[in-house]
């Protein structure tokens, strides 16, 4: 029931609202319904790099809106960018996501708690089909436990991915009509 509310809401302000706007207002519904300290959307530029083009939840200061990702399979070049290459859903928390080769050990001074405890990143790519183009990333970091403090125990469930695909098609429809236009 909570999430039909929220994609009724998200569906009625989107049309109204720039596109700058529709990713915050997609990215804020996403971190409530995944119970996410952050959401953050990348998107492939011209020259073929992941640009961060908004977010919610983080440290807005220090999330660097139009930072580049260099897209790579290289050990230590950082999972964003390795996600993006591999094309595939990525879940992780704990030793498991901080042990990962790509993984760029460091503070994550976009989030509030200093530490990426817990991932869920998504492809986002054309519908034509498992290899379609790669249009960006959609991720949640850091789920948040009963209490709305970031524990380092918990991960995204399957449950969580199932909610979090509603707004990754959401996203691809913006991109694919805006391209159209």
């Amino acid at each position: 029931q909570r999430l039909h509310k929220s994609s009724q809401e998200v569906m009625q302000q989107l049309p109204a609202a720039k596109e700058g706007t529709q990713y915050r207002l997609i990215l804020k519904y996403m971190a409530a319904m995944l119970g996410a300290e952050g959401t953050s959307l990348l998107l492939v530029d011209r020259s073929g790099q992941l640009e961060k083009k908004a977010c919610w939840g983080h440290i807005e200061e220090n999330f660097d809106v139009g930072r580049k990702f260099e897209i790579h399979n290289r050990k230590g070049g950082g999972l964003t960018g390795w996600i993006a290459y591999h094309k595939q859903v990525f879940s992780a928390h704990g030793k498991e996501l901080r042990s990962h080769p790509a993984a760029t050990a460091g503070k994550n001074v976009h989030l509030k708690c200093g530490i990426c405890c817990s991932l869920l990143s998504i492809p986002l790519l054309t519908r034509s089909g498992e290899t379609g183009q790669l249009l960006g990333i959609l991720e949640a970091e850091n789920k948040l436990d009963s209490r709305g403090e970031v524990d380092d125990s918990l991960g995204f469930s399957e449950e969580d991915l199932w909610i979090a695909d509603i707004f990754v098609k959401t996203v691809i429809t913006i991109l694919e009509i805006s391209a159209t236009y």
